[in-house]
């Protein structure tokens, strides 16, 4: 049996009669001739008698300019709110402003393409700019697996009846029509062919698209209103697609972004002692622990596929502070199994390359540290003054 969502895709890409829909979806030309009808007398289509023919159409509930997809959005649902402060970890946040502050001025719309390591902070610079704009924020997550319909919308049944429901990108250009608006396309490398074609419509000077499911409608934006922010992942272990000279004319300038304590430790020392209950102390280990399993993870000679996000020393931080108050020996080796190389080093029944490297690391900083030492200052100086570490003991047994 043809589905309703098939008929209206047939409709869309130019056919008009029972007969042209039946043979496009390659089903019964009777069945389709009564559903044609049935979606007629709901007021779903049009039908109109053309010669022998009854020909079907959408219904026209277009507005003057044409735009037959919902504009009545309240962007302000988009806005996102309670983004923690960026922390830049080189100067790229000042030009990325300059680019964004002068976009108008400069008539050239602000693309910014980022690069760095998982969980360095592309998409919280790319939220914290949406924030400081007050500018409704879209953020497209692209897979291999992605395509046009997860990006432009698709039909969909809502109580029976068939609606068009608009994608983030077509979302993100009717919005630019109104105030500034921030597109995040996260991993823009990943996307196959197909799926980069309907994006780099948009991320022309056109910022347009076109919505072949609605007979080929032209969605226009405001290009200088697009803010574009793209990022990629870069390092071991990331299935990528090359972007062509085109395609990076279209993601604009580049930036580099690094993991914040490897340029900054005392900002990220600072940052996890003031998120979290932990020292000012063990803060700073902390940094300087995960400081040396990044530079490993930068090496490609080294094995080690893949750094440490803050967002994970933060867990790692506020993980051990809850196992030392719970008395629990071996809190910051503890917080280190359970926040940061089970989750992370470790997929399904497959260890990611280099675990074995991080459980050492952090083994070399924390070992025998009196939980204590998490939270007391004098502690974690008295126990290092010790200098009782035993580097010969189970890496696993040291992180169990």
């Amino acid at each position: 049996m043809a589905t309703r969502d098939d008929i209206i895709q047939a409709i869309g890409n130019g056919n008009s009669t029972a007969t042209a829909i039946a043979d496009a979806i390659n089903k019964d030309r009777s069945h389709i001739a009564r559903e044609l009808k049935a979606m007629s007398d709901e007021g779903t289509l049009t039908r109109t008698k053309q010669g022998r023919s009854y020909h079907y159409d959408f219904v026209d509930d277009r507005s003057e300019d044409g735009l037959s997809v919902n504009k009545g959005y309240a962007w302000s649902e988009w806005m996102p709110e309670d983004v923690p402060e960026y922390i830049p970890s080189k100067r790229e946040y000042e030009e990325i402003q300059a680019e964004v502050d002068h976009r108008e001025t400069a008539d050239n719309p602000a693309h910014i393409r980022l690069t760095g390591p998982t969980g360095c902070g592309k998409t919280h610079l790319a939220r914290a700019l949406a924030q400081e704009l007050e500018a409704p924020f879209f953020d497209i997550s692209v897979k291999w697996a992605t395509d046009t319909t997860d990006l432009i919308g698709r039909f969909v049944l809502v109580d029976g009846e068939t609606q068009w429901i608009n994608g983030p990108l077509t979302k993100a250009i009717l919005a630019s029509r109104e105030r500034p608006t921030v597109l995040l396309l996260d991993e823009i490398n990943r996307a196959r062919p197909e799926t980069k074609s309907a994006l780099y419509e948009a991320l022309d000077d056109r910022a347009q698209i076109t919505i072949d499911a609605l007979g080929g409608e032209v969605v226009q934006g405001e290009a200088v209103n697009l803010v574009v922010i793209s990022t990629m992942n870069v390092g071991q272990g990331h299935h990528v697609e090359e972007l062509d000279l085109a395609e990076q004319r279209r993601l604009g300038n580049r930036w580099s972004i690094d993991f914040l304590g490897l340029n900054h430790p005392d900002r990220e020392s600072q940052l996890i002692a003031d998120r979290t209950p932990v020292s000012a102390m063990f803060a700073a280990r902390l940094v300087e622990a995960a400081n040396n399993v990044r530079r490993l993870a930068n090496d490609p000679s080294e094995q080690l596929s893949r750094g440490i996000p803050t967002g994970l020393l933060l867990e790692l931080a506020a993980s051990a502070y809850k196992y030392a108050q719970a008395g629990l020996e071996n809190a910051a080796l503890r917080a280190t199994r359970t926040a940061v190389v089970d989750p992370y080093y470790q997929r399904g029944d497959r260890e990611i390359t280099g675990r074995d490297t991080v459980i050492s690391t952090f083994r070399s900083f924390f070992e025998g540290m009196p939980s204590e030492a998490v939270v007391e200052n004098a502690e974690l100086q008295a126990w290092a003054d010790e200098d009782i570490v035993d580097t010969d003991a189970d890496p696993e047994e040291a992180v169990g």
